[in-house]
């Protein structure tokens, strides 16, 4: 549909049914993600609503995870930064779409990490679909995500060339492990009594098998998933890890037809009703709405002009970033609104809380799941710390943005020392580290029944890790003197990673974080 100032904004509908047994049309706004084009599943509506088709198709479509290798060595080491890891994302979406023979619907569901819905019931024609994304990743050489590597080896080459010193020799050494783009996969199917977040869960377990054997073969390290396998001395660029057979569900089934409702032309839009008003600075607001159904959302609400100046209300649904609770700092709407805050005092702090060893926790057994339970709970001690004028905001991976009003840089420390604090006595916290404890100690149990000395040992040492492991939160803040009030957000993220990697390279190896 077109908004009051001409943008085209999707939604989806949902028929409901009421207490009172009345059917009613309820709308939720979609965030489509504006590198790939893919359904964003990180926005509750995306995620509903990537659920709902998988439901639909539950007996007759498969479910696939989708992990992109080594982005985050590109992002940080790759002479185009970003922008590199951003052309390689779309890189790998545009090869889903191309080879993906009309069948797949497409969600991203974090930073390196994509979901696939295949309208396919042959598990070997599923595996061939995902084959064949595979191979045009590696072998297109016109193909984006080709490119950002070929790029990259062309500019450590010349480096050296320039400057043949130790450093851009050990630069093009280090570029053989990760030369190439390459994906992990898992895939299962979708039964009808199957929970799309375990299945998820299962096939990111299968794409994990992957990683652990690419990593080995392009001489890296593969012990932080799991494995300690000595990785071959020689890098083997070209190789491609096998894609495993897709798992099956015990209640792969055609879904039985339920009870006819009402046809959507024959529905009435659900009501919505504006609750509270959340935050109000200068000309902008922001308040919780909810429908008949009883969901909750939130709307910025601005004052706009047409082409003949009148002044035309203007209101964006800004959506919670998965289950945080906070605000997702990545909406558009969401940027524009945090910079317009920080910006309407000049004394207040825009602060940046990191979640420094979420990278670390991913690769828990139970994966990226244990991360973002650890994440919601850094949400939880983050929102304790803000006043009722203060904005709290999640974006990607592991970082947060707060925009707090009249603070002073002094007191930034006793911010980031009481959220550590609660993390240390957070419920979720202490349940995750309970159940990556329990499943170290049944691996390690097999281990020594299988009579695997070095493997038992190797387990035990990280379950006496655990004992002592605690998620940490580092902070780093801008004044407005420092940031420039014309400045977008992505100028102010990138200031706030100068700074990180600074303090980083201010820490001796013995002080840093897991």
């Amino acid at each position: 549909v077109k908004n009051s100032e001409g943008k085209s904004v999707l939604y989806y509908q949902t028929k409901e049914q009421l207490s009172d047994g009345t059917w009613v049309k309820a709308s939720r706004e979609v965030q489509l993600d504006p590198l790939s084009g893919a359904i964003d599943a990180n926005f509750p509506a995306g995620r509903a609503l990537f659920e709902s088709i998988a439901q639909e198709k539950a007996g007759k479509a498969y479910v696939a995870f989708v992990d992109v290798g080594s982005l985050g060595a590109v992002n940080k080491t790759f002479a185009a930064g970003t922008a590199a890891g951003d052309r390689y994302i779309k890189g790998v979406a545009d090869t889903i779409v191309l080879k993906g023979q009309g069948k797949v619907t497409l969600s991203r569901l974090g930073g390196d990490e994509f979901g696939m819905i295949i309208d396919e019931t042959d598990p070997q024609k599923v595996k061939a679909i995902l084959e064949s994304i595979q191979k045009e990743l590696r072998l297109n050489t016109k193909g984006e995500g080709k490119l950002v590597f070929r790029e990259e080896k062309i500019q450590r080459a010349k480096d050296y060339k320039a400057n043949p010193s130790q450093e851009n020799l050990e630069r093009i050494e280090e570029l053989a492990k990760i030369q190439q783009p390459d994906i992990s996969i898992g895939s299962a199917q979708i039964g009808v009594r199957d929970n799309l977040e375990s299945l998820l869960v299962r096939a990111e377990d299968q794409a994990k098998i992957m990683k652990t054997k690419t990593a080995l073969e392009f001489g890296r390290s593969a012990k932080k998933y799991g494995s300690d396998a000595i990785p071959r001395a020689q890098p083997r660029p070209m190789y491609r890890a096998e894609i495993p057979e897709p798992q099956t569900s015990s209640s792969w089934a055609l879904k039985k037809s339920e009870k006819s409702s009402p046809s959507f032309a024959d529905l009435r839009d659900a009501a919505v009703s504006r609750k509270e008003e959340v935050l109000r600075f200068k000309e902008v607001s922001v308040a919780r709405y909810q429908d008949e159904v009883g969901r909750d959302s939130y709307r910025l609400e601005r004052y706009s002009h047409d082409a003949k100046g009148k002044a035309v209300a203007v209101s964006y649904e800004i959506p919670l970033r998965g289950k945080t609770g906070l605000l997702d700092g990545q909406h558009p709407e969401s940027q524009k609104l945090v910079m317009e805050h920080f910006h309407s005092a000049s004394d207040n702090l825009l602060v940046m809380p990191k979640l420094s060893n979420l990278r670390y926790i991913n690769y828990f057994e139970s994966g990226s799941k244990a991360g973002d339970h650890m994440l919601e709970a850094v949400s939880a001690a983050v929102k304790k710390q803000m006043r009722s004028d203060d904005m709290g905001f999640k974006l990607g991976g592991a970082d947060f943005l707060m925009s707090l009003s009249h603070t002073s840089p002094n007191k930034l420390a006793s911010i980031e020392k009481r959220v550590n604090q609660e993390l240390s006595k957070s419920p979720t916290v202490k349940q995750v580290i309970r159940e990556e404890t329990e499943a170290l100690r049944i691996r390690r149990t097999t281990a020594l029944k299988a009579g695997d000395k070095s493997a038992a040992e190797e387990l035990a040492r990280k379950i006496k890790e655990l004992q002592s492991f605690k998620p940490q939160v580092s902070f780093q803040a801008l004044t407005n003197k420092e940031v420039d009030s014309s400045a977008s957000l992505s100028r102010a993220l990138e200031s706030f990673e100068t700074k990180f990697i600074d303090d980083t390279k201010k820490t001796s190896p013995g002080q840093g974080s897991k």
